[in-house]
C-alpha cells in the first residue's frame, strides 16, 4: 500500500512540475524513487522477512510518501490541482488518510486500525477475515438477504465486517413490515441463536435450531 502511495505521489509531483507556474524554479522536488522502488523489492521479493527488516522498510516508504506529500503541498501553490485527473485526485485524498493510518501503526507497533484503508481504488473496502481453507481474508460486501416465495430481499449491505446472526430480529420485524404478519416459523444455526435473540424469539415457540452450549456427551 504505502509503495502504491508513493509511486502515486510522484506521478502527481511530475504533473505539477510540468504544468507549474513559477517556471523560473528549475529544481524538481526530489523523490527518490529508484532508491524507494529498491527498498521495497527488497523484501518482496523474498519469502521470509525478519520483522526489523519490514519495519525499516515500512519507515522508508512512510519518510518517501511523508516528503512527497510535503512537496505537493508545495507545488500547488503553483499549478492548481485540477490538473489531475479526477480519478488521481481522488486517490491523492485517500492517500493523506493511508498515510495516517500506517504512521499511527508504525509508530504504536500494532497491525490495525479502524476504517483501515486496503486499497488506494477502493477505499471503502474492508477486510473480512473468514478461516476459510484456502481463503483467510475476504474483501468485499457483506449481505444479508431474506428469500421468499423465490423473491430476494435485501436488508443489510455493509462493507464492515458484523456478526450477522444480530440481524435476525431485524429481518424478521422487516418480514412483518412486508407481508403484515409474522413468519410461520423460524430457523438459526448455532451462531445466530445468541441468549438474547433465544429468549426473544422462544418467548412465543417460532425458532428452531441446535441448543446453545456444549453438545451433550455421548454414552
Amino acid at each position: 500500500m504505502l509503495n502504491k502511495a508513493r509511486e502515486k505521489t510522484e506521478e502527481v509531483i511530475d504533473i505539477l512540475w510540468c504544468h507549474r507556474s513559477n517556471t523560473e524554479d528549475k529544481v524538481k522536488p526530489r523523490t527518490y524513487r529508484e532508491d524507494g522502488r529498491k527498498s521495497f523489492l527488497s523484501i518482496v521479493l523474498k519469502k521470509r522477512v525478519s520483522k526489523k527488516k519490514r519495519r525499516e522498510v515500512i519507515n522508508r516508504q512512510l519518510h518517501c510518501v511523508r516528503r512527497n506529500l510535503a512537496s505537493i503541498d508545495e507545488l500547488k501553490k503553483y499549478a492548481d490541482l485540477t490538473l489531475l485527473k479526477p480519478s488521481l485526485y481522488r486517490e491523492l485524498l485517500v492517500i493523506g488518510t493511508l498515510y495516517q493510518q500506517q504512521q499511527y501503526m508504525y509508530d504504536n507497533k500494532v497491525t490495525s486500525v479502524d476504517d483501515r484503508i486496503v486499497s488506494i481504488h477502493q477505499p471503502h473496502i474492508r477486510p473480512i477475515v473468514r478461516g476459510k481453507a484456502g481463503a483467510h481474508t475476504e474483501f468485499g460486501a457483506k449481505i444479508s438477504i431474506s428469500v421468499v416465495d423465490g423473491w430476494t430481499f435485501t436488508d443489510t449491505i455493509s462493507f464492515d465486517s458484523y456478526n450477522e446472526g444480530t440481524e435476525l430480529i431485524s429481518q424478521i420485524e422487516k418480514y412483518k413490515e412486508r407481508f403484515g404478519y409474522y413468519p410461520e416459523s423460524t430457523h438459526a444455526d448455532k451462531s445466530t441463536e445468541t441468549k438474547k435473540i433465544e429468549h426473544i424469539v422462544k418467548a412465543w415457540d417460532k425458532i428452531s435450531g441446535p441448543s446453545l452450549g456444549s453438545l451433550p456427551k455421548m454414552k
